[in-house]
């Protein structure tokens, strides 16, 4: 009957069926990403890569993520592997799981080939590479290798290198090479090709080995399926971060700027000679703000009166609240209170200006700064409506030598010794036994304090406060030892584990 109206009817159907998101809109602008993941990487991996690098070097924060992560995921003592072999009848082998396990103690001082690092500070770098730049690959080399010695008897080697070494740039459809890895038809690894040297800049000029994949371990971070290689775990968020980074750069810039005293010298068009008029041809220029600068001959519209937002310095957790605060300057001090004026404190303030009698003051200000010092009221500003109070700014003149902020905090009673109770004990396997540690004296600042066990498979100690739990684990002996946090102060108490 009208075949453009029965058209029209069916696209309508269609708009309506279809998803919101797929729509545009004014305030919703697609964006789309039909490429696979590895021509992400080829296009921008190694970029991504880079920049990561940069943010470990120079970003504070980056730093602090990736050394918290290492102290989670790796701790100081590396992965705890705890070998378990059966025997034929499916129980625990004590005697083959010492001997792998005094070997692997061994092994575990220097199990890669260059000799420079041990199993914990390696398996940190391999996880800090893994994390920052995506990716990381090891080789494992076993065998008789020349300029190679077993250590404990174990022809095993680890070779770590950074993504660096396989070259992404080497990619050959027609060989299943992708991106320096040779893949087979269901796409798993086959082999490797590898630098034998740091490549540099030019990956062309340095000479490769190709390695099977059976001896190479590629620990990569990926979001999709079927990706050859890795992606920085920075990657959405490295635009945040060097924000970040530029914004806190420019807030401590404008506290240093605001800080900086300096004077300036203002005349009037009367005060300038015929020829001394300052030239405003040049409408770009600098002007160096440092402590004690005297700017003259300032053009027009040089000098305002506007100040930064110093919400930054209000700021609980900004930078320059880790320092100590220092002595109190000579100077003038203004602080803005809420006026009552019926208050004795208010009316002592008033007889202050009147007499210009000079006094002690102690001010604390919101952030928990304490000032100390002598003056003599030389001010007082306007009262001002603010919201439901009256605000009024008085300034005071310091005279005198300062004091220090510190003068009103209590006395460091420092750690003169340390005893533990008892110095022997027996514990049989399972059981458990406490040990109690005692920081002297008793009024000392800080108690706290570490405990260890110098033998966790004899015996291991667990830390309440200065109290220690010791549970047996096997036959033998063993030193439970507490140290003060400064270090100065060691007790040790021996335990005998008994079966």
């Amino acid at each position: 009957m009208s075949p453009g109206w029965a058209v029209s009817r069916l696209r309508s159907r269609a708009v309506i069926k279809a998803y919101e998101a797929a729509i545009p809109t004014r305030t919703h602008k697609i964006k789309r990403e039909n490429r696979n993941a590895n021509q992400l990487n080829q296009i921008a991996g190694k970029s991504l890569r880079e920049q990561a690098r940069w943010f470990d070097n120079n970003h504070d924060l980056v730093v602090g993520a990736l050394d918290k992560m290492e102290e989670r995921v790796i701790g100081a003592k590396g992965i705890i592997v705890e070998p378990q072999p059966l025997t034929v009848a499916g129980t625990l082998n004590n005697a083959l799981a010492e001997q792998i396990r005094a070997r692997w103690a061994e092994w575990s001082v220097s199990p890669d080939v260059t000799g420079q690092y041990t199993r914990p500070v390696l398996e940190r770098l391999l996880l800090r590479t893994w994390l920052r730049d995506g990716e990381v690959f090891s080789q494992m080399v076993a065998g008789k290798m020349p300029g190679l010695e077993p250590v404990a008897g174990v022809p095993f080697w680890l070779e770590a290198m950074e993504p660096d070494y396989v070259p992404m740039e080497q990619t050959d459809s027609t060989n299943n090479l992708i991106q320096g890895i040779y893949f087979n038809d269901w796409q798993r690894p086959k082999s490797y090709i590898v630098c034998k040297s740091w490549p540099g800049f030019a990956t062309a000029m340095v000479a490769t080995k190709l390695i099977d994949a059976e001896n190479m371990l590629h620990l990569k971070f990926t979001r999709r399926l079927n990706q050859a290689r890795g992606v920085t775990l920075l990657a959405p968020v490295i635009i945040r971060l060097l924000d970040l980074k530029e914004y806190e750069d420019s807030e401590r810039l404008a506290a240093r700027i605001s800080a900086a005293f300096a004077m300036f010298i203002r005349r009037s068009d009367a005060m300038v000679q015929d020829g001394d008029a300052p030239d405003y041809a040049d409408k770009d220029r600098d002007l160096d703000i440092e402590p004690g600068t005297i700017l003259k001959d300032l053009q027009p519209g040089e000098l305002t009166a506007d100040a930064e937002d110093n919400n930054y310095l209000d700021d609980e957790n900004a930078d320059w609240k880790s320092t100590t605060q220092g002595q109190k300057s000579a100077g003038d001090t203004s602080v803005t209170l809420a006026w009552k004026p019926g208050e004795d404190v208010q009316k002592k303030l008033i007889q202050l200006f009147t007499t210009g009698q000079k006094r002690g003051f102690r001010i604390k200000y919101p952030n928990g700064t304490v000032d100390v010092f002598r003056g003599w009221v030389s001010s007082l500003g306007k009262t001002v409506q603010s919201k439901d109070e009256i605000a009024r700014t008085v300034k005071i003149t310091s005279v005198g030598r300062p004091y220090m902020a510190e003068e009103d905090a209590p006395e460091v009673v420092s750690v003169t010794g340390l005893t533990v109770e008892p110095t022997n004990a027996t514990v049989k396997v399972g059981a458990t036994t406490a040990v109690t540690f005692t920081v002297k004296p008793d009024n000392v600042t800080d108690k706290s304090l570490r405990i260890a066990t110098s033998d966790p498979t004899t015996a291991t100690v667990t830390q309440a406060e200065n109290i220690a739990t010791v549970k047996g684990v096997k036959a033998g002996t063993v030193k439970i030892i507490g140290m003060t946090t400064d270090g100065n102060f060691t007790a040790i108490a021996d335990i005998t584990v008994q079966a």
